[in-house]
């Protein structure tokens, strides 16, 4: 019988990465309810997070607000936070391309509020997987919406994150 090699002990390597939370467990309070505002939620995670950074959700920012958003900027400030990620729910699935067109405008307003914020990267979905949409098609559109949006974000420095997941939690149909 041949000894084996002895298995070499695992080291384990942990590095101090910045940690941002994002408010799942708030967010109908949020976006639905608004019992919660974006100033209540930095406050909130300020006092009870042991984070560097707070992701936000595009749905409870004040995005057409200029002097919400230094505020919120101020405060993040203010408690030595960052905002490190938008998340934002790109609809390209859209079937009129007038509607896709809208898409990419938000997605890159979105893209703009998140650099004023300091992130570096904003989320961006697919669409919605609607009836009558053929997955050719449907991966087709989606490509070319966010082609369409590479340069702008890479000229502000923000990188698009593609969302592995089911879907956004106010949408008819999952991704």
């Amino acid at each position: 019988m041949r000894d084996r090699p002895r298995a070499r002990p695992i080291q384990l390597i942990v590095a101090a990465l910045p940690l941002a939370a994002f408010p799942k467990c708030y967010l109908d309070d949020l976006v639905i309810r608004k019992t919660l505002g974006v100033h209540g939620w930095i406050e909130r995670a300020s006092r009870a997070l042991p984070v560097d950074g707070l992701e936000f959700y595009w749905a409870f920012v004040p995005h057409d607000d200029a002097a919400a958003l230094r505020d919120i900027r101020t405060q993040l400030e203010a408690h030595n936070l960052a905002m490190p990620m938008m998340c934002y729910s790109s609809d390209f699935t859209k079937p009129a391309e007038s509607d896709r067109e809208i898409e990419i405008a938000k997605q890159k307003r979105a893209i703009e509020v998140t650099e004023f914020l300091g992130g570096k990267f904003c989320g961006v979905l697919s669409g919605q997987r609607r009836p009558g949409l053929s997955r050719a098609r449907g991966l087709q559109i989606v490509a070319e919406c966010i082609m369409a949006l590479l340069p702008f974000a890479e000229c502000r420095g923000i990188a698009l994150v593609l969302e592995n997941h089911y879907k956004d939690g106010y949408w008819d149909y999952p991704e």
